[in-house]
């Protein structure tokens, strides 16, 4: 027979058990075991389509933002409602999946009416273009209609590119380019965020550099040296473009002319400069 005691902490399990259940549920939802469900594959646009696109782009004026044309008003929510009509417009001829017929004139208005539209799925076609287009018409169009689409994001993206430390990815043709972009996109607080980042260029000097030397311990643990290794001399002929990245970004993009006296290698001299002049400046083309 079992005892007092075996039976009372049996009963307080058998109730712990049943308060358990009355606050997890009984019983767990059935499980149903099926086919997984795909979404539907985005139909292929025609090519025919985009020609119609194209031929209504050059039969309408050139949009600018400020007239009312009813051609122009149909297109901008055209491309509102269906963005993947126009972006692949921007594709320059000659690269992968470009458009035919889509020439600098047809670029530049869909870039223009891609801003207009406000539709911030045309963003990544826009940076492209405001980087990578052969034409600088075409560049400027792109880089003016980035802010209308208010995407956080546009002005961070540029900046990635702009401030890259790989010339071999990012050549200082297509860096400049960005940059360029940045003033189109006229957000000063760029200029807040590349400063930042050229604390970091700035900080500890440069090995490309010979006039700029790393400073600190140049060898031993814990630095870039561990094994002791004789200094080798930098590769000549680096550019500054490629050899201070950010410096040069923040110099195409500010268009800042430092005073003779101060140092453009020299952090505080960007400092005081831009304290001097942030409340009255204004990005030049």
């Amino acid at each position: 027979m079992p005892s007092a005691l075996t039976c009372s902490v049996r009963f307080v399990s058998v109730c712990l058990s049943i308060a358990v259940l009355d606050c997890f549920g009984a019983e767990d939802e059935p499980v149903q075991i099926g086919p997984r469900t795909t979404e539907a594959a985005p139909q292929k646009i025609s090519p025919e389509k985009f020609q119609a696109v194209i031929q209504r782009i050059l039969k309408a004026p050139t949009p600018t933002g400020n007239e009312q044309d009813e051609k122009v008003l149909a297109l901008t929510l055209e491309a509102r409602s269906t963005p993947e009509l126009f972006t692949p417009l921007l594709i320059p001829p000659g690269a992968a999946n470009a458009i035919p017929k889509a020439d600098k004139e047809v670029r530049l208005r869909a870039a223009t009416l891609l801003g207009l539209s406000t539709d911030r799925r045309a963003l990544q076609s826009l940076i492209n273009s405001a980087i990578y287009d052969p034409d600088e018409k075409v560049r400027a169009a792109a880089g003016y209609a980035l802010p209308k689409l208010e995407e956080p994001s546009a002005m961070r993206k540029l900046m990635d590119v702009a401030i890259a430390r790989d010339p071999r990815r990012f050549p200082w043709a297509h860096r400049k380019s960005a940059c360029a972009a940045l003033r189109r996109y006229g957000d000063i607080g760029v200029v807040d965020r590349i400063l930042k980042e050229l604390s970091y260029e700035l900080a500890a000097g440069n090995p490309l550099d010979p006039k700029n030397k790393p400073r600190g311990v140049p060898s031993g643990i814990a630095t870039d040296n561990p094994l002791m290794l004789a200094d080798t001399a930098p590769p000549s002929g680096i550019p500054e473009e490629d050899m201070y990245p950010i410096m040069s970004a923040l110099k195409e993009v500010t268009r800042a002319e430092l005073p003779p006296t101060a140092h453009e290698r020299d952090l505080r001299s960007w400092q005081r400069w831009w304290r001097d002049n942030k409340g009255t400046f204004k990005f030049a083309e």
